[in-house]
């Protein structure tokens, strides 16, 4: 389980590694509000890219599906990775976007840490 994990620095995810996603979002496509699901799911991704671009143009990591993929009712939901730098697990992003078949787009909230720190004070 997720379980608590610290906000992830530069670094905490590579491309190419196994990522964690979380959420209550849809189980089926075409009417996802017909299938939200009602216990948090987990699905394991890929990280393509740390250099792609979020729903609303900021930087984002893009992930392919593992044995699942975002949908509609993750958006804001978490992503976890085991940090290549010290091995702990670490929150990289938060879900923005889908295909809902082969890809997701989390922004890279290692790279707002410090905007994050500031305004939330944690």
């Amino acid at each position: 389980m997720l379980g608590h994990a610290r906000l992830g620095e530069p670094g905490a995810v590579a491309a190419g590694q196994e990522a964690r996603i979380w959420g209550w979002g849809a189980t089926c496509t075409g009417n996802e509000g017909a299938c939200r699901s009602p216990v948090l799911k987990v699905a394991t991704t890929r990280a393509e890219t740390l250099e792609s671009v979020d729903h609303l143009g900021g930087s984002a990591i893009l992930a392919r599906t593992g044995d699942g993929i975002a949908a509609g009712g993750d958006s804001g939901g978490p992503m976890t990775a085991t940090s290549p730098v010290d091995g702990q697990q670490y929150q990289v992003g938060v879900s923005s976007t889908s295909n809902r078949s082969t890809w997701c787009a989390y922004t890279n909230v290692t790279l707002y840490r410090d905007w994050i720190l500031a305004v939330a004070g944690v």
